[in-house]
């Protein structure tokens, strides 16, 4: 169903499909213009061929929070959706980078705090 509402974006209002679409998805899709509307909906088409639907919803929406005023590219649309797919994406943001490295740089104590020697 995708492909086909991505092709004809003006069924956006009246699509079967649109319920199923989480609600910030579908209020930021409700506001786009035509030409953001279409673009956004290729792109979640190709995302949820690449990932699932499912997944495409929950990149749709990552997308939208990190980025409220652009609309998602495709690539990053697909790549966020895989993300979700392998469950790549739950794990970075839980994560966040090591900075283990920089805090003893800059402050000259280990990991416990404790001061290094030289």
């Amino acid at each position: 169903m995708m492909p086909m509402l991505a092709a004809r974006p003006g069924s956006w209002r009246e699509t079967p499909i649109r319920p199923d679409f989480p609600e910030d998805v579908r209020e930021w899709l409700d506001q786009a213009g035509r030409q953001r509307l279409r673009d956004s909906l290729r792109a979640i088409a190709q995302a949820a061929e690449a990932a699932g639907f499912d997944n495409a919803m929950l990149a749709a929406s990552d997308s939208i929070g990190l980025r409220p005023d652009a609309r998602p590219a495709d690539t990053d649309l697909v790549s966020l959706a895989l993300r979700h797919r392998d469950g790549d994406w739950d794990e970075a943001r839980d994560q966040g980078p090591d900075l283990t490295g920089y805090d003893r740089f800059i402050t000259g104590t280990g990991p416990e705090g404790k001061e290094e020697t030289r």
